[in-house]
């Protein structure tokens, strides 16, 4: 029951998140939505990674996440990079840009991974 509720709880943050994003064709602001309903996302599911990592583990099955882990850290790196680059630049505009985009392609596939998988265990 915990699995069902924690995978269509993502379902559902993504799809508010795939919807504000498609709504700024009409209403640009709400990029800003978007952009913000993805910091949940992304906690929650560090958070749920985390959990089935370490139950994998016990399990002694080969951890299934090493992908996610590697792409999540990638984008994490890249935002932080964001930090440090002033934000007039083409260059901050670039690289924010492509790690929200890579930062959403990594949360449907975690969701992929979450289906194919951990709904088995």
């Amino acid at each position: 029951m915990r699995t069902k509720i924690d995978f269509y709880g993502q379902i559902f943050l993504a799809s508010l998140i795939a919807l504000s994003t498609l709504s700024c064709l009409v209403y640009p602001g709400a990029v800003i939505i978007a952009l913000l309903g993805m910091i949940p996302l992304g906690i929650w599911q560090l958070i749920s990674a985390a959990m089935h990592t370490y139950r994998l583990q016990q399990l002694n099955k080969k951890p299934l996440l090493q992908t996610y882990w590697r792409i999540a850290l990638i984008t994490l790196l890249a935002l932080t990079i964001c930090f440090f680059i002033d934000g007039a630049s083409d260059l901050f505009s670039i690289i924010f840009i492509v790690t929200i985009l890579a930062g959403f392609a990594t949360a449907v596939y975690y969701l992929y991974v979450y289906k194919k998988y951990l709904f088995k265990l």
